[in-house]
């Protein structure tokens, strides 16, 4: 599924590619970080994340649904994942945030979605990315969404 999308502009040269194996430790550290950040996540529930995150995980995501990284000089700032039209995974590296990563993945798993299939792509996030989500003009889907987790999710639709 689609090739590499190369971004010279900005900061950095930026590459959005698939997943390979190689890259599982980096993107589980990536994650890791992200959700120890998250304000939403109840403290249960970011100990038993922290504790179940891991490469092995992060191989059997890649087996589930698609999965792009996207590279900032060589080194993973950004990780995505799509399964059919519901985004899956959005995480961008803490020191890259701001730097249009988010969004260049969004796009670029948007043009994996076939059109002629689905009229929408579904994203669920935790209230701490609502900024992210208005900026990229994602619309609110329903009001909330919770899981066993505690967690609350915002849907979006775009």
């Amino acid at each position: 599924m689609g090739g590499a999308d190369v971004d010279k502009g900005g900061s950095g040269n930026r590459r959005i590619r698939q997943f390979r194996e190689l890259d599982a430790r980096e993107c589980s550290e990536l994650v890791r970080a992200c959700i120890m950040l998250d304000r939403d996540i109840p403290p249960v529930t970011l100990a038993r994340l922290l504790r179940e995150e891991s490469p092995q995980l992060m191989c059997k995501r890649a087996a589930l649904f698609y999965l792009v990284v996207c590279e900032l000089d060589g080194a993973i700032a950004g990780l995505a994942g799509l399964d059919l039209n519901e985004v899956r995974l959005l995480y961008v590296d803490p020191k890259h945030q701001r730097r249009g990563i988010g969004r260049a993945l969004l796009q670029y798993l948007e043009r994996m979605v076939p059109p002629a299939l689905f009229c929408d792509i579904f994203l669920y996030s935790t209230p701490a990315r609502r900024a992210f989500i208005e900026r990229a003009a994602i619309s609110p889907w329903e009001t909330t969404s919770s899981t066993s987790t505690g967690i609350l999710f915002l849907p979006y639709s775009w």
